[in-house]
């Protein structure tokens, strides 16, 4: 009597049945696009240094909206019109550009997106992701603060020395901002250049849209308005 067996469980459902693949900082379904996406980011566009990102890099210890993902495309997925002209006149092409690390948002295509939670995930991240290796220290750093927060009573002032610590970080951010834009306003500048690299500063994200049969498309989506690219 012949015996039917079961084909292998793809690798990807071996990720998502996994103990790691939920936390509980976000919805076991935004954790599992999340990893859908990655898996679709490193086996179909060979991505590289890939890291699921659950806390945000502007604020400790705060989450971010949902899980995100960086990571390093095969080649750099956007360049800015005016550096598209400078390469051209350069004679470089644009696939020798070298790609740098970008965010990617993963969404499915019934949400319904909004201003407001679009601007609430540029709110809670770096222009540029932090490394593995860094988001890693974070993450360490966070789980370690909920179980102190877990096991030991707040103390008097303890909420006080946190919002100070997320108000001098904060204070940080904005600083490396506004020194950053000051770098960008010298007077050497015509207006038309500074407003090029006031676009080329703009977060970035890339947003993944999952469809219902595993389909993955990409947007690239930024942080105020850009003049678009010459074809």
């Amino acid at each position: 009597m012949a015996t039917s067996s079961l084909p292998p469980r793809s690798t990807l459902s071996e990720i998502l049945s996994s103990p790691s693949s939920t936390t509980d900082l976000h919805p076991p379904y935004l954790t599992h696009l999340a990893l859908q996406v990655q898996h679709n980011l490193e086996h179909q566009h060979n991505w590289t240094s890939l890291t699921l990102h659950t806390h945000s890099p502007v604020t400790p210890n705060a989450p971010l909206p949902r899980p995100m993902i960086s990571g390093v495309p095969a080649q750099k997925l956007y360049i800015h019109p005016d550096e598209q002209i400078e390469l051209i006149k350069a004679g470089i092409n644009e696939k020798d550009v070298q790609p740098e690390r970008m965010w990617v948002l993963p969404a499915h295509l019934k949400e319904k997106w909004t201003l407001r939670r679009l601007a609430e995930v540029f709110g809670a991240i770096t222009k540029v992701p932090p490394s593995a290796e860094t988001a890693d220290e974070q993450l360490d750093e966070s789980l370690a603060a909920e179980k102190r927060k877990e096991q030991n009573a707040p103390e008097e002032g303890s909420s006080h020395d946190q919002e100070n610590a997320n108000e001098t970080e904060g204070e940080r951010v904005e600083e490396d901002q506004h020194s950053q834009t000051a770098q960008n306003n010298t007077p050497s500048q015509t207006e038309a250049q500074k407003q090029s690299q006031i676009e080329r500063n703009l977060k970035r994200i890339l947003l993944a849209t999952v469809e219902d049969d595993s389909t993955v498309v990409y947007y690239i989506i930024h942080d105020g308005l850009v003049k678009p690219r010459q074809n």
